[in-house]
């Protein structure tokens, strides 16, 4: 799963949510740590410019695959993946996502 974000169109979209094996933040033309934020929206916030926090019931919501328990399912582990690594925060809520750019 890749959250494309296109800072200088302000917006941000799930691509490849069945892919639960990859999860980062591709970030698609120019723009600042600001402009990132904006362009995530309700999807998370950076931390730095190496890094997002993705708050875990937005990106079930933007999946478009919340309904289907099967994915569901996988996405959990992959949430429970990321917690075991570290990759969750306190409160369990968002996934540290690294932020690629994209040329």
């Amino acid at each position: 799963m890749r959250i494309l974000v296109f800072p200088e169109e302000g917006r941000s979209t799930i691509a490849e949510p069945d892919d639960l094996k990859k999860f980062h933040v591709e970030v698609h033309g120019e723009g600042g740590e600001d402009d990132l934020s904006r362009a995530l929206g309700q999807l998370g916030r950076t931390e730095g410019a190496e890094h997002a926090w993705i708050f875990i019931e937005e990106l079930l919501r933007a999946s478009g695959r919340a309904d289907d328990e099967t994915w569901r399912a996988a996405f959990g582990q992959m949430v429970d993946y990321a917690a075991s690594k570290g990759w969750t925060d306190a409160d369990g809520e968002s996934l540290r996502a690294h932020i690629v750019a994209v040329p």
